[in-house]
Formats: structure tokens, sequence, C-alpha cells
């Protein structure tokens, strides 16, 4: 069996922005979809932004 290492998260709304920030931040290849460029662009200004705090925390 192969070890995954890239996820892809389809909707990013209220739960998927925060499914790709954990699996980000444990270091997996994130790939983030939604239908609505709109909630794309927040969910990864949300994502870079929690990502940004996490590093910031240690």
């Amino acid at each position: 069996m192969q070890d995954v290492r890239r996820i892809t998260v389809v909707g990013v709304g209220l739960m998927g922005h925060g499914i790709a920030l954990e699996f980000a931040a444990a270091g997996y290849d994130v790939r983030v979809n939604d239908v609505s460029p709109q909630a794309l662009n927040a969910a990864i200004k949300r994502i870079e932004a929690g990502l940004h705090m996490l590093a910031d925390l240690g």
C-alpha cells in the first residue's frame, strides 16, 4: 500500500478550510477546490493565516 501524501478537499466552506488547514499543518500536500471562486479565495486566505498563526506559536 502506498503512503498517501496528497490530500484534496472539495468544498472549502465552514468545515473544508479547517480540514485543509489541519492536513497542511501535518505536512501533507493539500489541494482545495470549490464551485465558488469567492469561497475558494476566502478559504485560501484563511488557510494561509492559520498556517502563519501556527508557525508563530511554534
